[in-house]
């Protein structure tokens, strides 16, 4: 699938050898509507080294300048002595920027500037952000429609006008200034603030990189900073790690508050990421700051990521007492939000732990909890692992009916990982009823979501079970494979409980294929993994 190929960096560059003298006869001849001579053929393989791209653009330049005719053999150019080219061709093949700003140079004055401003927008600018940026005056269709006609823009719908290469834009955009360009970046974030304002969060990266050219270190990092809680939001993770740390680039080490909010964006990002030494590292420093501040509802939110940090490692005692510390904080300045976050992991931490009842007395406080702040979201958490606790007591038809209340709840939210968590346990669960089919249908899809918004926990919980999944039909390739995808990436993200299960898995595997060295090498990493870890199931099992 697609994932796979990006996954496993399989990029290939495709050198394409330069058009030769009869293919770029063709082209001139489709391009300038009419039969060419061949001396200019000539002129135009020196030119454009053979560069189809850069070969358009000298016509354009020769049809803009009127320096062409039309001979006895077809087009050609008006001057018969070749080597007196006005534009010279070596000029023109050491570098397309020349070609280009040849082009730009024969606008009319009032066009180019146009061009120039546009240039600063990107290369597919709105309309209506354009027009702020010009005088009042100006005829903004009417130099859009010759700019259309140059050939220098094309139009992508009514309000969005597109360069038609990316070398045109910049070459319109290295002509200014840098002066005026700081100016007109400037100009174009207040354009966009104002234009935008009632819908900003879409644009936020854009105001990023105008405040950025501009110089005004201020508002970029307030934009860094909102671009990567909206790209966290969305699940676009790797766009709010590159967020996030320009955001902490531009902010000063004495600016503790907003250090300690990118800090905690960072380790949630790292999170959903499994980047566990950046995970850890983003903690050490939060641990450093939250001496520093006073602020409860912080250091609460501290030692619930440390929570979430121990539990994906598999320590247990640790997640426990984290969470501990971070309820005591809630209840003392009554922030109901976070003691019903409490309940919900310290109830995810006991039931991993088999503590049943323990965790269901947790999620049942969550859950009235969050009845009485009206959450929908920590309503539909709580019930989802109140569901997992029936799965596990083989009460099936009581975790159908929470998962399906769950599932209906998250998405009237739109929240792609609780749909996923729901996704997985329909499938476990129809398994252990005998739909096979369904159920590896709907791990499919949970992996395949899991993997669109790169979330590699629930990838390796999905990978494990589709491994067992095959492996109880008989199928042990397939159970192998899926298996080993799994250890990866539990050893990857530093996750010790799956590492054990997919050690288990395999030495299973390998004993029933009669290779029985194999088979003892995983069944012993599975055992020293769950008796540091203190996983009482998985050891039982193994």
């Amino acid at each position: 699938g697609l994932y796979d190929i990006m996954a496993a960096d399989c990029r290939k560059s495709i050198h394409l050898a330069p058009l030769d003298a009869e293919s770029l006869h063709i082209l001139a001849i489709h391009f300038l509507d009419g039969a060419v001579a061949r001396p200019l053929v000539n002129v135009l393989a020196e030119s454009s080294q053979g560069n189809p791209f850069f070969a358009e653009q000298i016509m354009l330049y020769w049809r803009e300048s009127s320096l062409l005719e039309w001979g006895d053999q077809g087009w050609c150019l008006r001057s018969q002595d070749y080597d007196l080219f006005p534009v010279p061709a070596p000029a023109l093949s050491a570098n397309a920027r020349t070609v280009l700003t040849a082009r730009l140079d024969q606008l009319p004055a009032e066009l180019k500037e146009m061009v120039q401003i546009a240039a600063v927008l990107g290369r597919e600018f709105d309309v209506n952000l354009l027009a702020r940026l010009l005088p009042a005056e100006a005829d903004v269709d009417r130099m859009l429609q010759q700019a259309v006609e140059a050939n220098i823009l094309s139009v992508q719908t009514p309000t969005r006008y597109l360069f038609t290469h990316a070398l045109l834009r910049d070459a319109a955009y290295d002509l200014q200034l840098r002066t005026r360009l700081r100016t007109l970046h400037q100009q174009a974030a207040v354009a966009l603030e104002e234009l935008y304002a009632p819908k900003l969060d879409e644009h936020y990266e854009t105001l990023m990189h105008h405040y950025r050219h501009s110089g005004d270190a201020e508002k970029e990092q307030y934009y860094a900073h909102l671009a990567a809680q909206f790209a966290s939001a969305h699940y676009a993770n790797i766009d709010a790690l590159q967020f996030v740390n320009r955001a902490l680039e531009l902010t000063s080490a004495r600016n503790h508050h907003t250090t300690f909010e990118l800090l905690l964006l960072r380790t949630k990002i790292a999170n959903t990421l499994g980047d566990r030494q950046q995970q850890q590292r983003d903690l050490e420093s939060l641990g450093a700051l939250v001496q520093t501040i006073t602020d409860h509802q912080k250091q609460a939110d501290y030692y619930l990521q440390c929570a979430f940090y121990h539990r994906v490692t598999n320590d247990y005692p640790a997640a426990l007492a984290a969470i501990d510390e971070a309820r005591a904080l809630a209840k003392g300045i009554y922030d109901m939000p976070i003691q019903v976050e409490c309940s919900v992991h310290r109830g995810r931490v006991l039931i991993q732990m088999g503590d049943f009842a323990q965790a269901r007395e947790d999620l049942n406080a969550g859950l009235a909890i969050a009845y009485r702040m009206e959450s929908v979201q920590k309503i539909a958490e709580c019930i989802s692992h109140l569901g997992d606790i029936d799965y596990y007591e083989a009460n099936y038809g009581e975790a159908q009916a929470r998962f399906q209340e769950a599932l209906g709840l998250y998405q009237t939210l739109e929240l792609a990982t609780g749909e996923i968590n729901c996704l997985y346990m329909f499938s476990v669960i129809l398994y252990k009823l005998g739909q096979y089919s369904l159920a590896q249908r709907k791990l499919q899809q949970a992996l395949e979501r899991s993997r669109a918004i790169g979330w590699r926990y629930s990838e390796l919980f999905i990978l494990g079970q589709l491994g067992n999944n095959y492996f109880d039909m008989g199928d042990y390739a397939s159970a192998q494979n899926y298996h080993q995808q799994a250890l990866a990436l539990c050893i990857e993200i530093m996750d010790q409980e799956g590492e054990a299960m997919s050690n288990d898995t395999l030495g299973l595997i390998a004993f029933f294929q009669h290779r029985a060295a194999t088979a003892r090498m995983h069944l012993h990493a599975a055992q020293k993994l769950q008796m540091a870890i203190g996983d009482k199931h998985g050891l039982a099992y193994t």
